[in-house]
C-alpha cells in the first residue's frame, strides 16, 4: 500500500510512523522502510512512535530523522555569517497565524539571515542546507534532537528560547550573537530570578519558559512554569 501510494503521489520521502499494535507485536518498521526505499527509490525511514507519549516526542523524532537523512554533509558552518536555522516551529505550538513569518522578520531586524525554518514555510531543499548556519534557534523542545545532531555533525551551537515580547527578544538576540562568537550553546529561557511567583504558565516547555521570562521582564510578574510534555533537564527555570 505504501509503495502504491508513493507511485501515485511521488513524494520527496516516506515516513512510516508506529502505532500501538505494530509496536506491541514487534513489527520491524525500519526493515519495512528499507524495503519501501529499495522498491520505490524514494528515501524512507521509520519513526518509532507508539501513541504513549505527547506530540513533542513524535515531532522530535521526525525532525531528527530529517536532519540525519537530508542535511547536506558537504556543507560547513559559516561562522560569523549571521545565518540561523529556526528549529521546532510547528502548527501544534505556533498555529497557522503568521508566527513563522514573524520569526523570520525578527531575525532580519536583528541582523540575522534565516536559512531554514523547521518546518513551517521551508522547503526540503532549504532544510537540506541547514549545515551552513552559524547558529540554531530552538523555539520548542521539538527541535532539540535535531539541534543536537546539527551540533555534532556541523559544530553548530544552539540557543533555546522563543522571541516573545520586546525584552526577552532582546535577550535572545544577544544570546545568538554570543553563541556565534563563542561556539557555545545558550539557554536564556532557563534564567532564574528571585521574583515572587504570582502566576502559573502551563504548556510546552520552551515556549512556556520563554513566555514566563517575557512577562517577568515586561511587567515584573514572576511566573512558575508547569510543563506536562517531555523536556530536557536545564531548559526550565528552577522550580
Amino acid at each position: 500500500d505504501i509503495c502504491d501510494a508513493a507511485g501515485d503521489l511521488h513524494p520527496r520521502f516516506v515516513a512510516i510512523a508506529g502505532t500501538p499494535i505494530p509496536m506491541m507485536i514487534g513489527t520491524d518498521l525500519t526493515a519495512i522502510a528499507r524495503r519501501v526505499e529499495a522498491k520505490t527509490g524514494i528515501p524512507a525511514f521509520a519513526l518509532k512512535t507508539n501513541s504513549m507519549h505527547s506530540y513533542v516526542s513524535g515531532v522530535s523524532m521526525a525532525f531528527e530523522a530529517l536532519a540525519q537523512r537530508f542535511c547536506d554533509r558537504s556543507l560547513s558552518r559559516e561562522k560569523g555569517s549571521g545565518k540561523v536555522n529556526i528549529l521546532g516551529v510547528t502548527p501544534l505550538d505556533y498555529s497557522v497565524n503568521g508566527s513563522d513569518a514573524d520569526m523570520r522578520r525578527w531575525l532580519g531586524e536583528n541582523g540575522f539571515e534565516s536559512v531554514s525554518l523547521w518546518a513551517m514555510g521551508s522547503t526540503l531543499d532549504e532544510i537540506s542546507r541547514s549545515g551552513c548556519a552559524d547558529v540554531n534557534l530552538v523555539t520548542s523542545w521539538d527541535g532539540m534532537a535535531a539541534a543536537g545532531f546539527l551540533q555534532k555533525t556541523f559544530g553548530t551551537p544552539y540557543v533555546v528560547g522563543a522571541p516573545l515580547g520586546r525584552g526577552f527578544s532582546r535577550v535572545l538576540a544577544s544570546a545568538l550573537i554570543k553563541a556565534s562568537e563563542t561556539g557555545e550553546s545558550e539557554i536564556p529561557c532557563a534564567m532564574s530570578t528571585e521574583t515572587e511567583k504570582r502566576a502559573v504558565i502551563i504548556g510546552e516547555g520552551v515556549y512556556s519558559a520563554s513566555l514566563a521570562q517575557s512577562i517577568e521582564i515586561e511587567y515584573g510578574v514572576g511566573c512558575r512554569v508547569v510543563c506536562p510534555t517531555e523536556i530536557d533537564a536545564g531548559i526550565l527555570p528552577a522550580g
